[in-house]
């Protein structure tokens, strides 16, 4: 929708009743933030990809080789999961005030569906890593004092991941009230 025609949908809006709700703002903000979110994640699993498998190639050590194709497979798990959620929520203009509703929407689902995504890719992940790692510092000087270091930061990880979807959909619950009441707007104005 043009900012004209935006302005002839406000017009229409002069006689209605209470606060105006600025929906499309609302939906290009959440637009802008949505292509950032997903440049900033695909960019780090190719940095972190790039930077790491090569190190872990040149591991003599067979687990390390396993790492490398564990984080392999995390990330493609994820890449591909976080493609097919967002399937259709693109929106290269904001449209009518129920189009942009519509991908305000969208875009909540997609947060909700990648936090089950994150908790069980994380946990996947997790539970290969708990048989991985003992192998691979099995032979080392302090075997002990590597997992008394690293399996409490795991845990907190996995707490942390299998907890998203509870703590997005809480955060989003104040979003979807917000859309809720600018539909129930647009339906009592008739717009």
């Amino acid at each position: 929708m043009s900012d004209a025609e935006w302005e002839l949908w406000q017009s229409t809006w002069a006689g209605a009743s209470g606060p105006l709700p600025d929906v499309r703002a609302r939906a290009r903000r959440e637009a802008r933030r949505h292509w950032l979110a997903n440049a900033a994640f695909f960019a780090l699993s190719a940095l972190t990809l790039a930077v790491a498998l090569p190190e872990m190639a040149k591991a003599p050590e067979p687990e390390v080789k396993w790492i490398g194709w564990l984080v392999i497979a995390f990330f493609a798990a994820m890449s591909i999961g976080y493609l097919l959620i967002q399937r259709g929520i693109a929106v290269s203009r904001t449209g009518t005030p129920r189009d942009a509703l519509a991908f305000l929407e969208r875009r909540l689902r997609v947060e909700r569906l990648t936090a089950h995504l994150v908790r069980w890719v994380y946990a996947a992940l997790c539970l290969a890593f708990l048989f991985i790692f003992p192998r691979l510092i099995a032979h080392h000087e302090k075997p002990w004092l590597e997992k008394a270091i690293t399996y409490p930061w795991m845990l907190l990880a996995l707490i942390a991941t299998f907890t998203a979807p509870w703590w997005v959909a809480r955060r989003n619950r104040k979003h979807q009230e917000e859309i809720d009441r600018w539909r129930r707007w647009m339906d009592e104005q008739q717009l």
